[in-house]
């Protein structure tokens, strides 16, 4: 049954724990199989790299003073925000740096991602961070307005040439 605005069971957002593995690789798979359909020539589908994805992201995480804060939905994880400690070389302050927001595709609409987005800014504020910063793909429309909604403003581009 997909979710709606009326149907939508309670929502917890809380931390990763370990026996989350699974359903957090499911929505990796999900992320990387959405932006490889935005940039499929430089993308690798979710199927190539969720295993290895999903190892970098918890190595980061643990090297970085990071956390991993799912959405639940009757026991099940609906989505997730991944962050880390950050201040790079030429920054006076530091900041988290979420790596990586997903809802699965039936509960997008609902608020959730930008509930996640608040309870990071709670966490932010709660570990001393002054910024917070958060990259999305040029052609991730629905990513870009919700993060500008939510107060981001643009502050590094990145820009490729193909050869």
């Amino acid at each position: 049954m997909e979710a709606t605005q009326n149907s939508l069971p309670e929502i917890a957002i809380r931390e990763y724990r370990l026996d989350d593995s699974l359903q957090i690789k499911e929505c990796l798979l999900v992320l990387q199989d959405f932006v490889h359909l935005l940039e499929p020539k430089i993308v690798a589908t979710g199927s190539k790299v969720f295993d290895s994805y999903f190892e970098y992201l918890i190595n980061e995480i643990n090297k970085k003073d990071g956390k991993i804060f799912v959405v639940e939905s009757r026991n099940a994880i609906v989505g997730f925000v991944g962050l880390f400690v950050t201040q790079e070389e030429w920054e006076s302050e530091k900041s988290l740096y979420i790596s990586d927001l997903v809802v699965l595709e039936k509960y997008r609409g609902l608020g959730l991602g930008t509930k996640l987005l608040e309870y990071v800014e709670d966490y932010a504020k709660q570990q001393g961070a002054k910024f917070i910063k958060i990259g999305a793909l040029e052609k991730n429309h629905g990513a870009l307005d919700l993060y500008r909604k939510m107060g981001f403003a643009d502050y590094l581009v990145v820009l490729l040439k193909t050869l």
